[in-house]
């Protein structure tokens, strides 16, 4: 896994309340050898179901102005807009993505069965 992140961030007030302003790009390549799944008995692998390799590469600007309306309140705000079928972008003024493992997923061909103790 190997990437870069970089932002720019600017101090301001709106009536009265700080504001925090920071715009950024970023981009991440997960490069991983021998992702398997591997069937075990008495935690010794006795076979190979699948084995296979990642390699996926995201990137990503940003925007987020964080407004201090009291020591304890911070406003948070999510949108997602999908303006096809097969796209979404998704604007987070937040902490924090996930992005989950999608090998059963995008696996192609029968399902190959585990045996039975």
């Amino acid at each position: 896994m190997y990437g870069a992140k970089g932002s720019n961030t600017w101090y301001t007030s709106v009536a009265g309340m700080p504001l925090a302003n920071v715009i950024g790009a970023q981009a991440r390549a997960d490069d991983i050898r021998d992702v398997g799944i591997f069937p075990t008995d008495e935690r010794q692998i006795i076979g190979t179901t699948q084995n296979a390799g990642v390699l996926e590469w995201s990137a990503a600007l940003y925007a987020e102005s964080r407004l201090q309306c009291r020591p304890a309140v911070r406003p948070k705000l999510g949108i997602a807009l999908g303006p096809s079928e097969r796209t979404t972008y998704f604007i987070d003024l937040a902490d924090g993505y996930h992005s989950n493992d999608a090998r059963g997923v995008t696996r192609s061909g029968a399902p190959i069965p585990l045996p039975c103790p």
